[in-house]
């Protein structure tokens, strides 16, 4: 989390800023928002649910898409839904500006970004700030495997070799071969035998075991947390939104990556993350039962009082 953020004074003269001004209120609010939040890092591209968005700055969350997306047209900054991460444009031009190569800044500005998940904007910025920040090439300009080179024919069966799959417990479902048959010379009903159950491929379905959030690590690495675990922890902590905590819990994360866990100690963060969370909760509901008893005794009280004056 960082302490500080520096705001040039200049801001809202600036070609921006004076674009900023001429928004709706929610979206100059919005603004100063990206800019200042808790959860922003060094290099302005960080988690950011805007359901979270929302409640910190009290807006409603059809005000916050409305500013994300006035604030997209501008290029004050960029939004991936499906990630749910921002990048502001300018941030890490105006936190850091162009590095010397031996400045200790390059190297935590490395690791930050290499330990971003991969979105679509991040070649963007890497174009950007390469050469002010030495940013070394990601994972990520890697190119993208086809899905057909996971697929091999293994005796006689169309198998399925990707580990990406095992490593999320995706179940992988066979199929036979297509046996071969003898051609037929109506074309018709060649067609109608191409079209049969042999010919199907059954792709992974999505199970309780799917991916809905990683928490980072440190060493760029990852911890995985599937629907059925959710699903468990919910159980366990009922009065908590597991989700929303989790949510929090991995944007604190990105937002101090000088202080993420190791894969040996990331559960007993979220245990003790969660439980945290519950004790939250019951307290509140203590208040608001000792406020309701006072209430009552007042109320009590009073009665008895307009009795015996009555009397």
């Amino acid at each position: 989390m960082r302490e500080f953020t520096k705001i040039s004074s200049e801001f809202w003269t600036s070609p921006m800023g004076k674009k900023i001004k001429k928004c709706e209120l929610e979206t100059k609010v919005l603004a100063f928002y990206l800019m200042t939040c808790r959860h922003t890092n060094m290099l302005g591209i960080y988690y950011l649910p805007l359901a979270l968005a929302s409640h910190e700055i009290g807006i409603a969350i059809e005000g916050v898409r409305r500013g994300i997306q006035a604030l997209i047209k501008l290029n004050f900054c960029s939004y991936n839904e499906e990630n749910e991460y921002v990048w502001i444009h300018e941030t890490a031009a105006s936190q850091l500006g162009a590095l010397k190569k031996n400045d200790n800044r390059v190297k935590h500005a490395n690791r930050v970004f290499k330990n971003l998940p991969k979105l679509p904007f991040l070649t963007d910025f890497y174009e950007k700030y390469r050469n002010f920040l030495h940013l070394e090439a990601a994972s990520f300009f890697e190119p993208v495997r086809s899905p057909f080179e996971a697929l091999e024919i293994i005796d006689g069966r169309l198998d399925i070799r990707d580990e990406r799959l095992e490593k999320r417990n995706i179940p992988i479902i066979f199929c036979e071969e297509p046996k071969k048959t003898t051609p037929m010379k109506n074309q018709a009903n060649e067609d109608e035998e191409s079209m049969g159950a042999n010919n199907v491929i059954n792709f992974p379905v999505k199970t309780k075991s799917s991916v809905m959030f990683t928490v980072p690590l440190r060493q760029t690495k990852t911890r995985i947390i599937t629907e059925a675990e959710l699903d468990e922890w919910q159980k366990n902590y009922p009065e908590v939104n597991v989700r929303q905590e989790i949510r929090q819990l991995i944007a604190w994360n990105h937002a101090n990556p000088d202080r993420q866990k190791t894969k040996r100690g990331i559960n007993r963060h979220i245990q003790g993350w969660l439980a945290h969370a519950h004790q939250r909760q019951s307290n509140s509901h203590i208040i608001q039962s000792s406020s309701s008893t006072w209430d009552h005794n007042v109320a009590v009280i009073n009665a008895l009082l307009e009795e015996n004056n009555g009397g």
